[in-house]
């Protein structure tokens, strides 16, 4: 994990930066209050950080611990005692990335991505995994975009290495029977008949529409808590031997759920095949016998997931659990949307610099919440239910 680039970090002197002002709670407007009063629930709740004016920012919430490291560093000034060390540091610097401080060098107050060379001397390792140059690829192609909104950004890296769909696959496979039939469980046959009768086959409701769900008969629904996913990851073509070789590996396993694109679409997107498990152990245990009944399959590879294989057939990653989400009304994330969200919020933030530059900044702030950006997998404690 990087640290900071050398001790002068804890001599530096800091100061609260611009983007935001502090407000405490009860000195919100009612409409900010309204949106913000689930966190009083919270002990260590103080109020929000307000983007000023014209920053593109969006609010935060501050607990009292960073509202007094901001109401003290008012002045500039060496860290206080409460937030040196070496367990403070990355918190610090994401603060520095984010905006909400700001960090002297050669006599000028520096936030953002002007502050990397400051605050990280990370080394990414060798890009020598499929997987892990298909991620490089993806921040690389987003960072030469430059100027996009963060969405945008975010967009581009979650969909990359999504295929284009042939005209003649989107006319063959529109719809969820006529994929179910592709893969040899046609309605009404005697396949259909046996995998029905150890799995329930649905849609997965409103918000699932474009996946279709296996669900086993013997404890139904996904996981409680945080889902860790298995990405089976077949070239099209293979995924009729991939779903068996998944449906038979988890087959009577207590809620065992996997799913697959519920058209063409969907079996041309890299993540095509997933199936979620409570814990990593049995995570890898089934993706240890996948292995074997999936030897010479072809890999497409799902960018930002953590290999198991050598091949990038099979990947894991860990889906945020509802707890991390601090406000009710902030939708559910999935593994690969939470960083690319950040990191397309990193990259917009160094748009229009070196783009090798924006690439290390952005995997530099990840890194800084808990993430091995270069195996991509989340640290022990990145999520509390993880």
């Amino acid at each position: 994990m990087p640290r900071p680039a050398s001790p002068a970090f804890e001599t530096a002197r800091f100061r609260r930066g611009g983007a935001y002002e502090l407000v405490v709670y009860d000195r919100l407007p009612d409409e900010e209050k309204s949106a913000f009063g689930e966190l009083l629930a919270d002990p260590g709740f103080y109020g929000v950080l307000r983007p000023v004016d014209g920053s593109g920012r969006t609010y935060r919430a501050a607990n009292r611990e960073t509202a007094l490291l901001l109401l003290t560093l008012g002045e500039p000034g060496t860290l206080p005692f409460f937030a040196r060390g070496s367990d403070s540091a990355d918190g610090i610097a994401a603060l520095v990335y984010d905006g909400v401080l700001e960090v002297e060098h050669d006599g000028r107050f520096l936030t953002g991505p002007e502050a990397a060379p400051v605050l990280s001397d990370a080394r990414r390792a060798p890009a020598g995994h499929p997987l892990t140059r298909l991620s490089h690829d993806a921040l690389r192609l987003a960072a030469a975009a430059g100027g996009g909104r963060p969405d945008e950004l975010a967009s581009l890296l979650y969909d990359f290495n999504r295929l284009p769909v042939p005209r003649e696959w989107a006319v063959r496979l529109p719809d969820r029977e006529a994929v179910l039939a592709w893969l040899g469980y046609p309605a009404g046959s005697a396949p259909r008949r046996r995998l029905e009768a150890g799995w329930e086959v649905g849609d997965g409701g409103e918000r699932s529409r474009g996946w279709i769900y296996f669900t086993g008969r013997r404890r139904g629904g996904r996981p409680a808590g945080a889902s860790y996913k298995l990405y089976v990851s077949p070239a099209v073509e293979q995924l009729p031997r991939a779903v068996e070789a998944v449906a038979a590996v988890l087959e009577g396993r207590s809620q065992a759920t996997f799913k697959t694109g519920a058209d063409a679409a969907g079996l041309f997107r890299p993540d095509k095949l997933v199936a979620y498990f409570a814990d990593l152990d049995a995570l890898l245990a089934a993706a240890r016998a996948l292995e074997e009944r999936l030897d010479g399959v072809a890999a497409h590879g799902v960018p930002f997931t953590a290999p198991i294989d050598d091949t990038g057939l099979l990947s894991w990653g860990a889906d945020p659990p509802a707890s991390e989400r601090p406000l009710s009304w902030h939708g559910p994330e999935s593994w690969r949307t939470w960083l690319a969200g950040r990191l397309g919020s990193a990259l917009a933030q160094a748009a229009g610099g070196d783009p090798d530059a924006a690439c290390s900044f952005a995997l530099d702030r990840l890194a800084r919440e808990g993430v091995d950006v270069d195996r991509w997998i989340p640290a022990a404690g990145l999520f509390r239910a993880a």
